[in-house]
């Protein structure tokens, strides 16, 4: 039995000595404290294990947004570490006296509670951006893929429009090439009706010319010569002439204008190919995403998502809500950020580890000095002896020997 009571003891002991080296407490002190101070320094660790286990959560929720998750744990366990070390070496330098023997807050208190806050409040603000992200996450989504559609829209709409322009000119072109095929319609009408009117012109030339045959050699009764009869035909038979040779060139106009209708309207056939190929071809949607600024998919990374966390709290219907929740998260991880300051600063009770602290930092600082400047007389002394001074001039060396010393 008082075997086991001595190995539990010892257990115990080592169980504590582990503990106050990892939160910086000096064990053989502490050995002479209650235990209700020995239990402080467990509580105490506890607390710094619960505020590594906080931040390094916090951190590696935030880091995985953007980083593989074993590079997250590692950066997460790196940062935590460090933030607690920070913290216990601060704590630890608190001696005031609390509670009964307290001698009030002093200003170097104050100082580092300034400093413990600044840094806190910089890293709440980190440690919020994992929960905030989470806790609106939904809304960020909306935002997230309201802004791609928006973006990608404008793109693509620009190219819709293109594509309405080309059927705007398809339709345009599809105008000219039927008002071309009117005019060549118009030709053929008139070409017929020249056509028509040459041929009864020569029809009239060719029963002139009979005529005139008649007259001239006196055919059927008729007497022979060129009488008034003779020269009635031939004048009639020149106007006709004139007026073939006038048609033939109304004709060949026309053919004119008929072949530049036919350039005209083969080139606006090409065009109306190609136009109809293009639109056939073109998709807008496709088009839009090969152009550099189309967005092939939805931002997913930290910073994107919080830009668009940054674009909701700007949001003139719902910003203000956002903004009192994010300002609300920060107060709370700023508080828990600051616990184990706030506890060994205001809810530390008296501490008789502090007291023994104290007097054995002013007892060794006491016994060193004692023997810094015991060593300091002893050296004059020597050094005065082994020069061969006079008691009389001792005292004008002091000053010399104690500056070459120091």
């Amino acid at each position: 039995m008082f075997f086991l009571k001595r190995m539990t003891d010892s257990v115990a002991g080592l169980i504590l000595a582990i503990l106050c080296a990892l939160t910086l407490t000096d064990y053989s002190l502490m050995k002479q404290c209650p235990n209700r101070e020995k239990i402080a320094v467990v509580h105490t660790f506890f607390i710094f294990v619960l505020q590594l286990v906080f931040i390094f959560s916090l951190m590696a929720a935030t880091l995985m947004i953007f980083l593989p998750q074993q590079q997250a744990f590692a950066v997460s366990a790196l940062i935590s570490l460090s933030v607690v070390a920070m913290e216990v070496k601060m704590i630890a330098s608190l001696w005031n006296p609390q509670g009964i023997l307290s001698e009030g807050i002093k200003f170097k208190e104050f100082g580092l509670l300034a400093i413990r806050l600044s840094i806190a409040l910089i890293l709440a603000s980190a440690y919020a951006i994992s929960v905030e992200l989470y806790i609106f996450g939904d809304d960020i989504d909306d935002k997230a893929r309201l802004n791609y559609e928006k973006h990608n829209a404008d793109i693509v709409n620009n190219y819709q429009n293109r594509l309405i322009d080309k059927k705007k000119a398809l339709s345009l072109l599809e105008n000219d090439i039927y008002t071309l095929e009117q005019k060549m319609e118009q030709y053929y009408r008139a070409n017929a009706k020249l056509t028509s009117k040459i041929n009864a012109l020569s029809a009239d030339k060719i029963e002139l010319e009979r005529l005139l045959e008649i007259e001239d050699k006196g055919l059927e009764g008729r007497p022979k010569g060129k009488f008034e009869r003779y020269w009635t035909y031939h004048n009639n038979w020149s106007a006709k002439n004139k007026e073939i040779a006038i048609v033939e060139q109304e004709k060949q106009a026309l053919h004119t204008r008929y072949r530049s209708y036919g350039e005209a309207l083969d080139k606006l056939l090409e065009q109306r190919e190609q136009l109809n190929t293009n639109i056939v071809d073109s998709d807008p949607y496709e088009e839009a995403s090969r152009h550099p600024n189309f967005k092939q998919q939805i931002p997913t990374g930290l910073a994107a998502r919080y830009r668009l966390l940054a674009e909701l709290k700007q949001d003139p219907n719902e910003g203000a809500t956002v903004l009192e929740f994010s300002w609300l998260i920060k107060a709370v991880m700023i508080v828990l950020e600051l616990i184990p300051l706030i506890v060994k600063v205001f809810f530390t009770p008296a501490s008789i580890y502090l007291e023994l602290l104290a007097a054995q930092v002013r007892k060794r600082t006491a016994l060193v000095r004692y023997e810094t400047k015991k060593v300091i007389e002893d050296a004059r002394e020597e050094y005065l002896c082994s020069s061969g001074f006079q008691a009389e001039t001792k005292e004008g060396v002091n000053d010399i020997v104690y500056d070459s010393i120091n």
